[in-house]
């Protein structure tokens, strides 16, 4: 949107400087206080963002602040800035950390240019609005994990304390980033501010024959074939395993690294795949076990999840090389369709409560 009404960008800035926003337009740099200046140009209307603000949150009719700070330097009024010494641990901390490296420095070259990134840190350690605060007569929902090992809870007590009518809400946790942990608290809370209520919304669940299937000794083949080889042969296995779950009229939810997760409407259907994707692997050199069990699962997009997810990767461990396993939930629903069974013995499933019957499946 923003390439595509380039024309319209200086005005933007300069409408933008005018209200006093902190956020730079076009390229990719932009922050939520780039929004203003826009809105009239795209037709925006009212609407409801999540991001991130430096400076005045001008022409908001509520404002919801999660883990914020009134300052970036310390005061003595207001020592929960972070300072610079927190900024060099942080570094420290990170330069030892690879995963958490590789993420941020990801995060950094999607979110902005370079020069935009030094600007806007240099820009953010100026930032104060204590001096605001009082002036501020909208809504206003501050929310602060209790443990959160960023910005402490007193910093948003702080802003609360000093911002008229505003409600603070402790959230269980530690989590910083209010995408991380448990979304659902967050998102209610600013459900309740923005519309009076909590309107909590139904979790879809549906009744399915879930089907996990692992390559057996993945690690070791990946190692004797090497990187280029073994990507090669992984690509054929889902390949031909899509095609038997697409047969089976069946849905590919995820792959693993070296095995995949489907789901089925029908338990006898599951087992046959199961067989096909088995023999399937044979013909490409790959060993296979898989297991299933019928439970309710809870759906979130193309994913599903719950203890039902848990319980059939938990079977599917107790497979040898080539085995199916199912659960005595998928024996029972399957009696009459000609498949065949043996027991396995009551294993303790991992994390998963009370005694749990495995049979080998035979097609």
């Amino acid at each position: 949107m923003l390439n595509g009404r380039s024309g319209l960008l200086p005005e933007a800035r300069r409408q933008e400087a005018e209200l006093g926003g902190g956020g730079v337009v076009g390229g990719g740099d932009a922050t939520v206080a780039s929004v203003p200046a826009l809105a009239g140009y795209v037709s925006l209307g009212a609407a409801v963002l999540l991001g991130r603000s430096i400076g005045q949150a001008l022409r908001a009719a509520t404002l919801a602040l999660h883990a914020v700070r009134a300052a970036f330097r310390p005061s003595e009024d207001h020592p929960w800035a972070p300072g610079d010494e927190w900024h060099a641990a942080t570094l420290r901390f990170l330069a030892g950390d690879e995963p958490a490296l590789r993420w941020y420095a990801r995060l950094g070259r999607l979110s902005a240019s370079p020069g935009g990134t030094m600007a806007l840190a240099k820009m953010t350690r100026d930032v104060g609005v204590r001096h605001v605060l009082p002036a501020v007569c909208v809504p206003t929902l501050v929310l602060d994990s209790r443990d959160d090992p960023v910005v402490p809870g007193a910093a948003g007590r702080h802003i609360a304390e000093r911002t008229p009518g505003a409600k603070v809400v402790e959230l269980p946790g530690r989590d910083h980033l209010p995408w991380i942990g448990d979304t659902e608290l967050v998102i209610a809370e600013m459900r309740e501010l923005l519309t009076g209520g909590r309107h909590e919304v139904e979790i879809d669940r549906v009744l399915a024959t879930i089907l996990f299937v692992d390559i057996v000794g993945s690690t070791a083949r990946a190692a004797a074939l090497g990187d280029t080889r073994w990507r090669t042969l992984l690509d054929a296995f889902y390949g031909a395993a899509r095609s038997e779950i697409h047969r089976f009229r069946g849905h590919q939810t995820k792959t693993t690294g070296d095995g995949l997760l489907a789901t089925f409407d029908g338990p006898a259907r599951a087992i046959r795949c199961a067989d096909a994707i088995r023999q399937a692997s044979r013909a490409l050199g790959l060993d296979v076990r898989a297991g299933l069990h019928t439970g309710e699962c809870e759906v979130r997009g193309d994913d599903v999840r719950g203890i039902a997810v848990h319980i059939c990767a938990r079977v599917a461990d107790q497979a040898a090389g080539g085995e199916i396993l199912v659960s005595s939930t998928v024996r029972d629903l399957v009696a009459g369709s000609g498949i065949a069974f043996e027991p396995r013995g009551t294993p303790t499933l991992k994390g998963v409560p009370g005694e749990w019957q495995v049979f080998s499946a035979r097609v």
